[in-house]
């Protein structure tokens, strides 16, 4: 399967080309991806070489998007669902957040709600890492 994404090429080098993605297995979900969020900390320091990575590599860790297709071992997540992920899959490079579509083990899914708009739960990382630094003891 082909789709696009996000890759950081060598130090301060980004370009958005087409990638390979693997066929999902039964356990897994393809989700059409409408936002993914970019966390600044994180990425920045791949990018800038502050943190030691082979390259190419596809940053980031969340996103959210509809549901395109489920394994025949998935049960709680349905074609058309909402969800957010995190890491998805890619051939031939590390990481895998910035890419569409994604190929996501189910049980990683989160489904949100139909009502809301995704990009309300597109950072649930970030916020999270946010809600536990602020939640520890001084």
């Amino acid at each position: 399967m082909r789709g696009k994404a996000v890759v950081f090429t060598a130090i301060c080098q980004v370009d958005f080309r087409e990638v390979e993605i693997p066929e999902p297995q039964s356990d897994e979900i393809v989700v059409d991806v409408e936002h993914s969020w970019i966390s600044i900390g994180t990425e920045k320091s791949f990018l800038f070489g502050e943190r030691s990575h082979n390259f190419p590599l596809v940053p980031g860790y969340q996103k959210v998007g509809t549901v395109r297709f489920t394994g025949k071992e998935v049960r709680d997540i349905a074609v058309g669902d909402k969800v957010f992920v995190s890491y998805s899959r890619v051939l031939n490079m590390d990481g895998a957040g910035h890419i569409n579509p994604a190929v996501v083990k189910a049980d990683m899914a989160i489904k949100i709600p139909d009502d809301h708009p995704t990009l309300r739960y597109s950072p649930l990382v970030v916020t999270q890492v946010g809600s536990n630094a602020g939640n520890r003891p001084a």
